[in-house]
């Protein structure tokens, strides 16, 4: 988890994101652990972090991202956990994400919720 910080405090410091989303992507962090018993380490959330930061910021700059191949996206929605990865998902967007993420954004991050599943559950 401190390393997951220094992340955050890295990206901060070199201006990609401001203090508010550092402090919304902790919370979105200390939320996993405290409701989904998710506690991320560098190896299992880096991306996880870093996308959501990335996406957080493209938002409030009304920025875009180029959207998923939808080859790719479908493996993805064939994985057994992605109930668990759609509840988690929503309630992160219930919880963080008011304005609802754009569709492209929406589907990295449940690839990345689905991805830290999986490497939670090895």
């Amino acid at each position: 988890m401190e390393k997951l910080k220094l992340r955050l405090d890295i990206l901060k410091n070199s201006e990609v994101i401001d203090d508010k989303i550092q402090k919304k992507i902790e919370k979105i962090l200390h939320f996993l652990r405290e409701k989904w018993g998710i506690s991320l380490t560098e190896e299992t959330g880096a991306m996880f972090v870093t996308h959501m930061a990335m996406a957080l910021k493209r938002v409030r700059d009304c920025e875009s991202i180029t959207g998923i191949d939808e080859s790719v996206y479908e493996e993805f929605l064939t994985s057994e956990n992605l109930g668990k990865a759609e509840e988690i998902y929503d309630s992160l967007q219930r919880e963080f994400l008011i304005p609802a993420l754009p569709e492209n954004e929406e589907k990295y991050v449940l690839i990345h919720i689905l991805s830290m599943i999986k490497n939670l559950n090895e």
